[in-house]
């Protein structure tokens, strides 16, 4: 049967006002009662920081900066009454406002980085975040996903799922979920 023609029985089975009324309704259900669907919103953040990754072998030994872009990928077990899974603004103010506060024109120096944190320190005013384990893409993406994210979304039933952390516009790392 084509659609058009399953909606028009619909229209008359569920007593819908016309066959878009319907089509809303159909869609609305689908997905939601076998979960073989799930949404995702992302937030894309951009910062600016400092780093040295501890024990590197070339140039990355050495302090230096980046222009960050993190996308953060979030879902909830049910859409809010707007249909969103959060609104794009919330992850921006909780998440974004986390990384503005604590990364966004600082230095990410790994806590056992005595050295690094010395030098920055000694240039005042300094902004330092120390960061448990070594600030690699990669591990600065996992602490957004483990740690920031569910700290700064607490009591809203939306979960962060995926960061991805570009470094350069060549190179990013990606922490996410696993799934199974």
């Amino acid at each position: 049967m084509n659609e058009k023609r399953r909606l028009k029985s619909l229209v008359s089975e569920t007593h819908c006002v016309d066959w878009f009324d319907c089509l809303l309704r159909d869609q609305s259900h689908r997905g939601h009662e076998s979960h073989d669907v799930m949404i995702s919103c992302t937030r894309r953040v951009q910062f600016c920081s400092g780093h040295r990754v501890f024990g590197h072998e070339g140039k990355c030994r050495h302090l230096h900066g980046h222009n960050y872009v993190a996308f953060i990928t979030a879902q909830a077990d049910e859409l809010d009454a707007v249909g969103r899974v959060i609104d794009f603004s919330v992850l921006k103010e909780r998440i974004g406002g986390w990384i503005d506060r604590e990364w966004d024109h600082g230095c990410v120096l790994w806590e056992g980085d005595s050295e690094a944190i010395a030098a920055v320190g000694a240039c005042q005013p300094s902004k330092i975040f120390r960061l448990p384990t070594n600030p690699t893409a990669e591990n600065m993406a996992d602490h957004l996903l483990r740690i920031v994210s569910p700290m700064e979304l607490v009591g809203t039933g939306v979960r962060v799922v995926s960061v991805r952390l570009w470094e350069t516009e060549n190179c990013y790392a990606e922490a996410g979920e696993c799934i199974g």
